[in-house]
């Protein structure tokens, strides 16, 4: 969408403080009311500003849901948490630590991922945003498996690159999305299950610490 701005107006949109407050209305609107709910009219009359505002800043409502999701991410101690864990992770403590921390996140950031998931479908940036976000995902699940195949942990029937897919998709927002959210399942059941599934198909029985 094209648009223009007088100076005066511009140099409002773009600094960081409206950023910043778009983000933040942004999430508390999409958490309170979902993500389909809410139009970018919605967003912007709740920040004060113009829905042209949002577009000088974010260029679509994809953008603004992906640049909504990265702050999360970057300003969440549970994420930085994650990543200490994923370098450490070589015995079942890290392990389950690492899977239990990815899915408290998961209950966070579920409603905008969910939206930028099907945004993907049609928009060519949202797609982008989705493939990196994945991508990020299993390199840190590449660090677990690698550490546990140092240790001589992992099973000798999977490579390291099988067992990094395979525990991805294991703990993919999907799998939370379709258990607890559409058939109810308890969120401590679907951990539990989770990290005792994976364990038990990863590593090594007679070896494992």
């Amino acid at each position: 969408m094209t648009t223009s701005a007088t100076p005066e107006s511009r140099e409002t949109s773009d600094s960081p403080d409206t950023r910043t407050k778009l983000l933040n209305t942004a999430w508390h609107l999409i958490e309170t009311h979902g993500a389909a709910a809410v139009t970018l009219a919605d967003i912007a009359a709740a920040a004060g500003v113009s829905r042209q505002t949002i577009y000088l800043q974010f260029g679509s409502r994809a953008g603004l849901l992906i640049a909504t999701a990265r702050l999360r991410d970057d300003t969440s101690a549970v994420v930085r948490e994650m990543s200490v864990t994923a370098r450490e992770a070589h015995s079942k403590v890290e392990f389950d630590r690492f899977i239990r921390l990815w899915f408290e996140h998961v209950t966070v950031i579920l409603p905008i991922a969910r939206a930028i998931e099907a945004a993907a479908a049609s928009d060519p940036d949202a797609r982008a945003a989705w493939q990196e976000r994945m991508d990020a995902n299993r390199r840190v699940i590449r660090k677990i498996v690698g550490r546990l195949a140092d240790a001589g942990h992992l099973a000798k029937r999977w490579t390291r690159e099988e067992a990094t897919e395979w525990f991805w998709s294991r703990i993919h927002i999907n799998v939370w999305n379709q258990l607890v959210a559409d058939r109810k399942w308890s969120p401590e059941n679907v951990v539990e299950r989770v990290i005792d599934s994976l364990w038990h198909d990863l590593v090594d029985g007679n070896r494992a610490p």
